[in-house]
């Protein structure tokens, strides 16, 4: 389990930030505890770019 935690954040490191913000409405709509996981690993890899678009409605709107 160990292992596959350091793997999944060296991932989330290497991916976009368009990427973390389409996993990150993924996690939200899933509501599953890997999904908080993941959110909270976004938050820290891009915490302003995460917290300006929080809301799914904002997405939706401006999909950039």
């Amino acid at each position: 389990m160990a292992k596959k935690g350091k793997a999944t954040k060296q991932t989330i490191l290497m991916l976009t930030p368009e990427t973390h913000l389409r996993l990150k409405i993924a996690a939200v709509s899933q509501g599953t505890t890997m999904g908080r996981t993941i959110l909270g690993m976004l938050e820290k890899c891009y915490p302003l770019d995460v917290r300006q678009r929080l809301s799914l409605k904002s997405w939706s709107k401006d999909p950039r």
